[in-house]
């Protein structure tokens, strides 16, 4: 769902702002019908309290809808669950890239630590052989994290593992992002780690769950599967809002890198836009965007300061020859200095929206 909205309980007090007239939700809905709902209270990771109809409902979404302040919905679908999209007029809607950049960061903590705790469980025995297997994938996954310094490395691993559909990528969404025709395809992907841990857990059937450690074991995979699931939800906005598809990218060399970010959309060249945002030990923060159109990549990097700048330029040389290595032809590579590499003002959202906020 774009925006996921689910009853609370009803909060002490007026919940409308006084002298506000909204209609009411307590009467079935038709499609196309108009209701208001306002802002009541902004919570922790992009969640909101809406009120409407008398109702209060809480809001997950990465818009910026501003507290006290009320707003349109369009009535979509009246079936249960109830899908509205906003109207926008004057007050409007944005998404903001470092909002959406510091959510995504907490659920990928979270997610890192759900995956360490899976792989240090001790030795389980006569587990079925799908399920060591499927481990073994796991553990070597992690324990080869990304080098800010192996430049290759870097280009190989994007060009891989998300061209390739690879890690916490489904083929279907890349199928759908490049605008192919036809069916995606089905494979599982080399480290595409949410069909990893369904495939581990749906092979440790009750007959196992007796076992020693197997049942803390299902626990930590199942945490790690809900916070992908999580990643997938805080998506849907990013891709609306004409942000991105947000890659993880959890399995970075920490005395490296001190953050990482990677969003990715179709441009309107027709080609992969990739908007990387990366804040590493030796460089400081950078922006790297890069467009892939058939065989070319053109590669635009900003950084704080001039000092990072001249070590871009020195090595841009290695940068070059690894696109090469992967298939692709580059430009000369830019380097410019910016004082804000991390977007801090809001992208307006798109009139390519379909559905808002689902009740």
């Amino acid at each position: 769902m774009d925006d996921m909205i689910s009853p609370v309980q009803p909060k002490s007090g007026p919940s409308a702002t006084s002298g506000e007239t909204r209609n009411s939700i307590t009467t079935p809905l038709k499609q196309g019908a108009i209701i208001k709902g306002t802002v009541q209270q902004r919570l922790k990771n992009g969640e909101f309290i809406i009120s409407s109809g008398g109702k209060d409902l809480r809001a997950h979404s990465s818009l910026t809808l501003r507290v006290g302040h009320q707003y349109d919905f369009k009535v979509i679908s009246a079936k249960d669950p109830l899908e509205l999209r906003l109207i926008e007029g004057e007050n409007k809607v944005q998404g903001n890239i470092s909002t959406l950049i510091s959510s995504a960061n907490t659920i990928g903590h979270k997610l890192t630590q759900a995956l360490s705790n899976a792989i240090q469980f001790p030795q389980i025995k006569n587990l079925p052989a799908q399920v060591s297997g499927l481990m073994d994938k796991l553990q070597e996954i992690l324990k080869r994290p990304i080098s800010a310094k192996d430049i290759p490395q870097i280009v190989s691993w994007v060009t891989k593992n998300i061209q390739g559909s690879g890690i916490f990528w489904e083929a279907k969404l890349l199928h759908l992002i490049m605008g192919k025709k036809g069916d995606a395809p089905k494979e599982l992907a080399d480290q595409d780690i949410k069909a990893i841990l369904i495939n581990i857990l749906k092979n440790l059937d009750k007959t196992q769950e007796g076992k020693e450690g197997v049942q803390s074991l299902s626990i930590s995979l199942r945490d790690a599967l809900h916070l992908i699931e999580q990643e997938q939800v805080l998506n849907l906005d990013s891709m609306r809002n004409g942000i991105g598809w947000f890659v993880n990218l959890p399995f970075i060399d920490k005395d490296d890198f001190l953050s990482s970010e990677l969003f990715i959309k179709k441009s309107k060249e027709g080609g992969l836009h990739f908007s990387i945002f990366l804040d590493m030990t030796f460089t400081g923060r950078m922006n790297i965007d890069t467009l892939f159109l058939n065989e070319t990549a053109s590669v635009m990097i900003y950084v704080e300061n001039e000092k990072t700048r001249d070590i871009i330029i020195e090595n841009g040389h290695e940068l070059e020859e690894a696109f090469k290595k992967a298939g692709f032809i580059t430009g000369k590579i830019r380097c410019e200095v910016r004082e804000n590499v991390v977007p801090d003002e809001a992208v307006e959202k798109a009139g390519h929206s379909q559905v808002d906020i689902t009740i």
